[in-house]
């Protein structure tokens, strides 16, 4: 029987250790065969949650003030056909990985940056979490103690989150799919960008067919 050839066989991933979305993003494209590298900065942590999501990846720790360690990332930049920034906006650019001189050094890369906010507007480089994501995104009246929910809110709250964070990583997993597909044949790549609170109001919208 021959060996069965996955869809992203060959492709090599750089990840940045983040919250959910990216390593959720970073391990379904290593189950379907990508080559994955999770590149964790020297005085960050990670919680047991994300590394959890460090299925079929390596983990590499690296210190982004050493400039030594920064030319290794830079050059696995020019290797690799994907990268995943989980930062806010302009954190890339601060550690001297400017995406467009990357892609500029690399034609053939990817660079998937998701936010919680968004890459502009006001909110663009505010802190944010869950909480702010949702409310933002008026998913909260569906968690609301005051609708006759069989769940208690807390429930709705919890499965609420892990629905948009796990879907915001598959979107962003599709997406990547697909500026593969349209590189290949357009002989065109770069970058993209994707925002939690963007993944919430669609979420929303699908959930409102079914309370509304």
């Amino acid at each position: 029987m021959a060996p069965t050839i996955k869809p992203f066989s060959g492709v090599k991933v750089m990840e940045f250790a983040g919250l959910a979305p990216v390593p959720f993003c970073g391990m379904v494209l290593a189950d379907f065969g990508a080559t994955v590298t999770v590149i964790l900065n020297t005085s960050s942590t990670s919680s047991v949650a994300e590394r959890r999501l460090d299925r079929g990846k390596t983990r590499l720790e690296l210190d982004f003030q050493s400039k030594d360690d920064m030319a290794r990332v830079k050059k696995m930049c020019c290797e690799a056909d994907v990268l995943l920034d989980p930062f806010r906006p302009g954190t890339l650019e601060a550690i001297g990985l400017d995406p467009v001189e990357l892609i500029k050094a690399n034609q053939k890369l990817i660079v998937a940056r998701l936010t919680g906010y968004g890459q502009t507007g006001p909110l663009a480089h505010k802190a944010g979490h869950d909480i702010n994501y949702v409310a933002l995104s008026g998913l909260f009246p569906l968690i609301s103690v005051k609708n006759d929910l069989i769940l208690p809110a807390v429930v709705c709250w919890l499965l609420l989150v892990l629905l948009c964070h796990f879907t915001t990583g598959l979107q962003m997993e599709t997406k990547v799919y697909l500026g593969l597909q349209h590189g290949r044949r357009a002989r065109l790549f770069g970058h993209f960008y994707y925002s939690l609170r963007r993944c919430r109001v669609l979420v929303e919208k699908s959930l409102y067919c079914f309370f509304w």
